[in-house]
């Protein structure tokens, strides 16, 4: 994203967005995208970095990336003529079974205007297991024309 306001690929902004964790070994990404990456408006973009910034703080704070031994994988694919994002949290504190976390104004934020900023078709599910949050991003409008891949 260096410096550009175009259309970037998907992995490109989840590793930017994720990097001073994915630096210190405790968020893995694996982008599954095939030979061509999904492509992403510069809004779509900036709604995205915006909420991995949200759920990899909430890890840090009080999900997995809290505890030592926890960690998150984030996996990133073309889907269906847009993208998905899966956030998985493991090794963390234990969740209760049947309490749900409190859901705070970023949880909502990330349930209510993730979505419409994203675009047409555009889901966030976050469901809070015993073994630390899961959520998935559908991004439905993704986007514009394919790119080549461009270091993955």
């Amino acid at each position: 994203m260096a410096g550009t306001w175009g259309d970037t690929p998907l992995p490109q902004v989840v590793r930017a967005a994720l990097a001073p964790w994915t630096e210190a070994g405790r968020i893995r990404i694996a982008c599954h995208c095939g030979e061509v990456f999904p492509t992403l408006r510069p809004v779509q973009a900036q709604a995205l970095v915006l909420a991995l910034h949200e759920l990899a703080t909430n890890a840090a704070k009080y999900g997995a990336i809290s505890s030592p031994e926890g960690m998150v994988t984030v996996a990133c694919a073309a889907d269906r003529g847009g993208a998905r994002v899966e956030w998985a949290e493991s090794g963390g504190p234990r969740l209760e079974p049947g309490v749900q976390p409190r859901r705070g104004f970023g949880t909502r934020l990330l349930e209510r205007a993730l979505p419409r900023e994203l675009g047409a078709g555009s889901q966030v599910s976050l469901r809070f297991e015993p073994g630390g949050l899961r959520a998935v991003i559908t991004i439905g409008s993704a986007p514009r024309e394919p790119a080549e891949p461009a270091g993955g």
